[in-house]
């Protein structure tokens, strides 16, 4: 069977030098954006995604996401997310947004990432931070939330992205170089900590400008997305915002009225579909994916619905990990080696009893010699028995019906 975003290979003589992969699925490939017919997908919810025209995209309920990248129009792979809100509304700002200081904004003045006229431009001609911010919101004390905007610069300045409440105590800060697209400055206040700011590419000349952090207290409808012009004078465009809970942005959720959800992202293969080609005795998988280095991150894995029988291939932080649970206890926890946020990385990780092994990115293989195999009864790509979301892109996974020698491990992953 061969479909034009994923392949199932039986074929013995593989170009690799070892067993053929009796299961190919490959997400990160030019073609028409569909899924393996054997993966059931579920999403409760439409979406966003950069698609192959390097525009924001939203797509329908239960409708898969292939990412693209917005500069390059790589295909990036599946996007798997988990469920997100975005607290910030409307996501591009108009008149409902409190104004300060001496901006002068224009709605729907040019083309924001999406490809509609519908960005909203921020001149000022004073440094007396001018600024426009969201109607405020009520976070949750101790939480970690992340604010970002899309931002296009038209001058050179220097422009603010905020969250927390306006007070030196009580915010977060990234300051955005226009000339050079760097965040020049991060700022926390006494309240606020483990902040951190980034910059990424997005559509048609726009940057995605981050900040990320901690805050102490709850601030009763006082919590909002701010956006400040902090040099001289400068022009920027916005065409989008976003305030989640969570330690990272992820991607962009229009809002319009009121707060708005994505939900997450489920991709399962169950019965013969799964069991056709997994072998209980012996197997080996080969993963490429990205996700970001907080927390932990589910990849891929096999298991009966629970967390009792499983066998995950995932990172926690920067460690590409490879677990094996039987009767819900702990088998092996292999640590591969070390990857970098939201970079692509290859693990292969192999199982036969008392003798796993990992390797990540072409490295010797890691092996446990001791532990007993699990009863799964599905596959779950970028998720784990309904917890730890990839919240990143797989690009393709590979499955050999046997456990293939340490040598063949470090050769596919590298």
């Amino acid at each position: 069977y061969v479909a034009s975003r994923a392949m199932w290979v039986c074929d013995r003589a593989a170009t690799d030098g070892t067993l053929g992969a009796v299961l190919q699925l490959i997400f990160a490939t030019p073609a028409d954006d569909t899924l393996d017919p054997r993966i059931t997908f579920a999403r409760a919810s439409s979406a966003t995604r950069v698609n192959s025209s390097g525009l924001i995209e939203t797509v329908s309920t239960n409708v898969a996401r292939f990412d693209y990248d917005p500069v390059t129009l790589a295909a990036k792979g599946l996007l798997i997310e988990e469920a997100r809100t975005n607290l910030v509304y409307p996501s591009i700002p108009n008149a409902t947004w409190v104004s300060a200081n001496g901006f002068t904004s224009t709605y729907n003045y040019g083309t924001a990432p999406d490809g509609t006229t519908t960005s909203t431009r921020l001149v000022w001609t004073t440094n007396t931070s001018p600024y426009v911010g969201a109607p405020p919101v009520t976070n949750t004390a101790g939480a970690t939330y992340t604010g970002w905007a899309y931002v296009k610069p038209n001058s050179s300045g220097t422009f603010r992205v905020q969250i927390g409440k306006n007070d030196s105590s009580q915010r977060a800060i990234a300051n955005f170089d226009m000339s050079t697209h760097e965040v020049v400055t991060t700022t926390t206040g006494a309240d606020v900590s483990g902040a951190i700011a980034s910059v990424k590419p997005a559509p048609l000349g726009y940057y995605k400008v981050s900040i990320s952090a901690s805050f102490a207290n709850s601030y009763a409808a006082g919590f909002r997305l701010m956006l400040v012009g902090i040099s001289a004078s400068g022009d920027c465009e916005i065409g989008g915002v976003q305030l989640e809970l969570g330690s990272y942005g992820t991607s962009y959720i229009p809002t319009t009225s009121s707060a708005a959800t994505r939900a997450e992202d489920v991709a399962t293969m169950t019965g013969t579909n799964f069991s056709d080609w997994y072998n209980q005795t012996e197997g080996t998988f080969v993963v490429s994916a990205d996700c970001p280095a907080s927390g932990t991150r589910t990849i891929a894995g096999v298991n009966n619905g629970t967390t009792d029988e499983f066998l995950r291939i995932y990172a926690s932080g920067t460690d590409p990990k490879f677990a094996v649970t039987d009767g819900g206890a702990a088998q092996a926890d292999i640590d591969a080696g070390t990857i970098a946020a939201d970079t692509a990385f290859t693990l292969a990780a192999a199982y036969k009893t008392n003798d796993f092994a990992a390797s990540v990115s072409g490295g010797a293989a890691i092996t446990d010699t001791s532990g007993t195999l699990p009863t799964p009864s599905q596959l779950q790509i970028g998720v784990g028995a309904g917890s730890n979301y990839l919240n990143g892109h797989i690009k393709s996974l590979k499955y050999y019906s046997r456990r293939l020698s340490d040598a063949q491990l470090q050769t596919l992953s590298a």
